[in-house]
């Protein structure tokens, strides 16, 4: 593990213990200092086997200063944290807790980290490793507690979206702006290296493809208790095939979404989310494939305290030959227990209709879980 991270991890909790549940760790009129995050562990059981595992657990620095009245400089740096330190529980880790690359055992990582500055009228600019414009038009379903985040193109190829930069993009540029009810957002990413998806057997297929430059716009329209919103990514990528020539092709990803009502407050809240991708995903076999997804999230909270939801995640290749049988297809039912704001416990169980490529089935399971924040 990387010594500086363990030293600043280790500065974290020394701010965290000085402060009694607060977030806020310095303010002195003009510049402010915030610590935020969460720990959440799962426990998981299907047929087979039982785990415990991490549940995207993190803590991040937020830093503001402010330089007049309408212009602010900010900084954001947070780390994700395995707290159980389980490599085998990765395979059962959400969207929201995948890192950068699919083969990373870094039980400390680095979630986002970015600087920028904000005009109260015009918007902020911020550059580093931030949240993808696309994000605006996915968020709404990525909010299962255990499972979820499949189906919507934010985080493929087993990873956390940063190198296509639909997810937590690295490299970026970023620029967002709220104006009333309409929020826009575009991105510019550098070139951004190469990811190597690794695989078991001599069927499945050895990739490295090369992440050159690409951009994002995501919009978001809120109008009487609705939002919809758009996301569009497109990234120029190289595919080497188990050593073969070079594939020069372009990584894109479309998305539409709609929400009605607010999460975890009393009555109903519904959001859907539609997907569609060229080059963006792979099945079990590090196949790259198109692909059209679709994700829903039905909530509806008897009262302050106790939530009752449920959903699917379903991503389906496009024009694949005949017995590849690959597809992401479960269905979701979920209760949640909230305490406080700072502590809660859930229970998911995945009905599961997935198969591999060869047409395995995958396993249901249930999902037990709780988070704290701070």
């Amino acid at each position: 593990m990387n010594l500086k991270k363990i030293a600043l991890l280790s500065s974290f909790t020394l701010c965290l213990s000085a402060t009694t549940m607060g977030v806020e760790i310095h303010d002195n009129g003009d510049q402010t200092l915030a610590v935020k995050g969460y720990f959440g562990v799962n426990y998981y059981r299907d047929k087979n086997d039982d785990e415990i595992a991490d549940n995207a657990s993190r803590i991040g620095m937020h830093f503001n200063h402010k330089i007049d009245a309408q212009l602010s400089a900010l900084a954001v740096y947070e780390l994700g944290i395995d707290l159980v330190n389980n490599k085998d529980g990765l395979k059962y880790v959400n969207g929201d807790g995948l890192k950068e690359t699919p083969n990373e055992n870094d039980p400390v990582w680095t979630r986002l980290g970015y600087i920028g500055a904000k005009h109260q009228q015009w918007g902020s600019i911020t550059i580093g490793k931030q949240w993808s414009p696309y994000y605006l038009a996915t968020i709404g379903t990525d909010v299962f507690e255990i499972y979820g985040g499949e189906a919507s193109g934010t985080f493929n190829l087993n990873t956390d979206g940063g190198f296509s930069g639909t997810g937590r993009a690295k490299q970026a540029l970023k620029y967002q702006g709220e104006f009333g009810p309409l929020t826009v957002a575009l991105q510019y990413q550098a070139s951004k290296g190469e990811i190597s998806l690794e695989g078991f057997g001599d069927d499945v297929d050895k990739v490295k493809a090369k992440f050159d430059r690409g951009y994002a716009v995501g919009a978001s329209y809120v109008v009487n208790n609705f939002t919809v919103a758009l996301g569009y990514n497109e990234t120029d990528i190289s595919l080497n095939l188990n050593d073969t020539k070079a594939l020069l092709t372009k990584d894109k990803s479309f998305a539409a979404s709609i929400a009605y009502g607010e999460l975890d407050t009393l009555g109903l809240h519904v959001a859907a989310t539609y997907n569609q991708s060229q080059d963006h995903e792979v099945d079990d076999k590090n196949h790259y494939i198109d692909a059209i997804g679709t994700e829903l999230y039905i909530g509806y909270g008897l009262d302050e305290k106790i939530n009752l939801y449920g959903g699917l995640n379903r991503l389906k290749p496009k024009n694949v030959a005949a017995d590849n049988h690959y597809k992401i297809d479960y269905y979701v039912i979920g209760a949640k227990y909230i305490f406080t704001d700072v502590f809660r416990v859930f229970t998911e169980y995945k009905i599961n209709n997935s198969t591999g490529y060869s047409g395995d089935k995958k396993d249901n399971r249930l999902g037990l879980g709780g988070i704290y924040y701070f």
